[in-house]
């Protein structure tokens, strides 16, 4: 009987099954598809046996097979268990916070983005001014308006395994936090493009650095 594959240790802690990144529209690419230098689509999937966990900085897949091994690496963001939803904070010492903006439409409303069509130039003006997370004002295209949600998140306790639904159209905001490395902090927007409850979910996002 062939001896089953170790596992090498990684500071990951794992409670659902293992993903993989595709990107939308492309078959079997060995790694997300880069739409420009900080955006990138990656389908995520449930019951993938090898790969699960997705890293927010580099967009590489939380592991992969070495030899008859299986090496585990540090991931961000997580669609698994429970219920196929999103989890964040995986890794030991990381922390994770994950809120829901709700749709682009339902935002846009809130920050005077009166027309459908606005919804990509809401998405593309979220970035980070110094530490104000903000979008473009739309009666001043020059200026930016606070996004107050970041706030929200904010009050948010950071949390191992911070888990929210998912659902399709909307939009999340990350933060992790590491216990041990105080000056670690990275955040990231999301926009599920297609969800396939309980096996797939394809997402939009981008790492937002200040």
């Amino acid at each position: 009987m062939p001896r089953p594959p170790a596992v090498v240790p990684a500071r990951a802690r794992w409670s659902f099954g293992l993903l993989a990144l595709v990107p939308l529209g492309v078959a079997a690419l060995p790694r997300s598809q880069r739409l420009t230098t900080h955006e990138t689509v990656t389908t995520l999937y449930r019951h993938d046996p090898f790969r699960n966990a997705l890293s927010l900085e580099t967009g590489e897949w939380g592991a992969r097979p070495v030899g008859n091994r299986l090496e585990l690496r540090d991931a961000d963001l997580a669609f698994g268990q429970p219920e196929g939803g999103f989890q964040v904070g995986l890794s030991d010492d990381r922390l994770g916070q994950i809120l829901d903006l709700g749709t682009l439409e339902r935002l846009g409303e809130h920050y005077g983005y009166e027309e459908e069509i606005d919804a990509g130039r809401l998405w593309a003006s979220i970035h980070f001014e110094h530490d104000a997370l903000v979008v473009e004002d739309t009666e001043s295209p020059d200026r930016s308006v606070e996004l107050k949600e970041y706030d929200e998140l904010m009050k948010l306790r950071p949390r191992t395994l911070d888990r929210r639904e998912v659902r399709s159209g909307h939009v999340y905001l990350v933060r992790l936090t590491d216990r041990q490395d105080r000056s670690f902090e990275r955040v990231a927007k999301i926009l599920v493009l297609e969800h396939v409850p309980g096996e797939s979910v394809t997402i939009r996002w981008a790492t937002l650095s200040r």
